[in-house]
C-alpha cells in the first residue's frame, strides 16, 4: 500500500509540477513587487494574506483538474450533471 501511495504521489508531481511552478511565478513575482512598492507598510500582511487566499485556491483548482480539462467550473460540472439523466 506504501508503494502505491508514493507512486500516486510520484505521478501527480509529474503531471502537476510545471504547471503549478509557473502559476506560483506568474502569480507571486509580480505581487510580490507590488507588495514592496506600492502597498503601505503597515497593510502588507493584509494584503499578503488576501493574495495567499486567491493562490491557495489556485493549487486546488490545478490539484482537482481533470487530465486535458481545461479550467474546472461548476457549470460544466452541472452541465455534466444533467447530461447523465
Amino acid at each position: 500500500e506504501g508503494g502505491e501511495v508514493l507512486g500516486l504521489i510520484w505521478k501527480t508531481l509529474e503531471e502537476k509540477y510545471k504547471e503549478t511552478v509557473v502559476t506560483c511565478w506568474a502569480m507571486w513575482i509580480p505581487l510580490q513587487t507590488v507588495t514592496f512598492s506600492v502597498v503601505p507598510h503597515h497593510l502588507r500582511a493584509v494584503f499578503v494574506c488576501s493574495c495567499n487566499l486567491v493562490w491557495n485556491i489556485l493549487l486546488d483548482t490545478i490539484a482537482h483538474k481533470e487530465e486535458g480539462e481545461t479550467e474546472p467550473t461548476a457549470t460544466a460540472t452541472a452541465e455534466e450533471k444533467r447530461m447523465e439523466k
